[in-house]
């Protein structure tokens, strides 16, 4: 379905289906949890460089370039709370690599 929507060709595709037994397709399911992962991390990564901003009014160039290429959810969870925690942007930065 999702190429015959690219070419214009959503309703013959409709209709021949009409009688499968097709309720999802597991690629596209793989495709919508990939795009859910990678919006939780984007959300993140949005979320820490904010608390940083907020909380030491800089980030360094570094900082942002790692923050923005991780895409590991924990690991942007616990950087969140240390960012919240650390008394310097240093000891944040010293904290990121534990």
């Amino acid at each position: 379905m999702v190429f015959s929507e690219l070419a214009n060709r959503t309703e013959p595709w409709k209709k021949g289906l009409e009688d499968w037994n097709v309720k999802q397709s597991q690629i596209a399911n793989e495709w919508r949890a990939e795009g859910r992962t990678e919006g939780r991390a984007e959300g993140k990564q949005e979320s820490l460089l904010d608390v940083l901003e907020c909380r030491f009014h800089a980030t360094t160039p570094e900082i942002v370039a790692t923050v923005t290429t991780t895409q590991d959810v924990n690991r942007l969870t616990r950087w969140i709370k240390l960012a919240a925690e650390a008394n310097s942007l240093a000891d944040f930065e010293a904290g990121m690599g534990e």
